[in-house]
């Protein structure tokens, strides 16, 4: 499940996009990201996420104007309260 959340100048937290994939491969988080994009994200500054290889990839290549920076420890313990618990087991 790729997931993304965001939050806007003024603090306030939202859901951005949620898909189910096969996969954590590249190919699937850039389709998320340009998704995203084509909805309407803009003004995206910083991409926080695990450490894993294919998001960096795929925001190199769909945003790459923008930063990243891994912090897997804290994003889990975020992320898991707010997943439904059906999806929860993958996380």
């Amino acid at each position: 499940m790729l997931i993304a959340l965001g939050i806007d100048d003024k603090g306030k937290r939202e859901v951005l996009g949620v898909q189910v994939s096969l996969s954590e491969a590249e190919v699937y988080w850039r389709e998320f990201l340009g998704d995203l994009q084509k909805r309407g994200m803009h003004g995206t500054k910083l991409i926080i996420s695990d450490a894993h290889s294919s998001i960096k990839a795929a925001r190199k290549a769909i945003m790459p104007g923008v930063a990243g920076n891994a912090i897997s420890s804290i994003f889990n313990k975020m992320l898991k309260p707010m997943s439904p618990s059906k999806a929860r087991r993958g996380l």
